[in-house]
């Protein structure tokens, strides 16, 4: 016999135990009651009444042994399926063996300084803005030229000259205005740490966002 039929055989006398023990408490209670208030009840009615109960106390309780035989199905079900064989998510080494070695290690190749901002000369040329390097045993400066930009677009947390300033590596000095002639000038010397490509990569952009 298997384990799941001896706990089927189990929990069916617990049950049944169950049951008839309920019906004679039943039966043995309400003996109390005719003695105690004197009912006209036969002991055979007595009796058949805790009868009574006990098979309604059988069939009450088989909700609450009803997992007993789920749960034993549930295992034969488990027996009874077949494994998986395991997979592997990775891919096969013959397969990364036929890529090409540039398609495994592709690196972006890092973008060149303009020769402007290393030996010198005009960065930026526009109809607006002019953007100029000057090299000298001194250092480098910078040099940017802004015709027909308002007090408006200049200033401000945005303005021209935020941005400017917000360029790392270069030490700003005071812009001049010339009311007459609609030009900004902003001057500056660029710190020798400075990373070129970064600087150039900003006064472009600056240049661009004045047109």
């Amino acid at each position: 016999m298997d384990h799941c039929q001896k706990q089927r055989i189990k929990f069916t006398a617990l049950r049944g135990l169950l049951s008839v023990a309920a019906g004679a408490f039943c039966w043995f209670l309400l003996g109390l009651a005719v003695t105690k208030f004197g009912l006209s009840i036969t002991p055979n009615q007595t009796l058949l009444v805790g009868a009574a109960l006990t098979v309604i106390g059988w069939f009450s309780t088989k909700r609450m042994f009803r997992f007993t035989e789920e749960c034993m199905s549930m295992n034969v079900s488990k027996n009874e399926r077949s494994p998986r064989p395991a997979t592997k998510s990775n891919p096969p080494l013959n397969r990364l063996a036929t890529r090409p070695a540039a398609a495994v290690n592709a690196a972006k190749p890092v973008a060149a300084a303009p020769i402007e901002i290393v030996q010198g000369g005009k960065l930026v040329s526009k109809s607006r803005v002019t953007v100029t390097i000057t090299k000298s045993d001194a250092g480098r400066s910078v040099s940017v030229v802004m015709r027909g930009v308002g007090s408006g677009e200049f200033k401000g947390d945005s303005g021209v000259r935020a941005r400017l300033e917000g360029i790392s590596g270069i030490k700003w000095s005071f812009p001049k205005n010339d009311p007459t002639s609609g030009v900004r000038t902003m001057e500056g010397v660029i710190t020798p740490a400075a990373a070129n490509e970064k600087v150039a990569a900003c006064l472009i952009a600056v240049a661009n966002y004045i047109g």
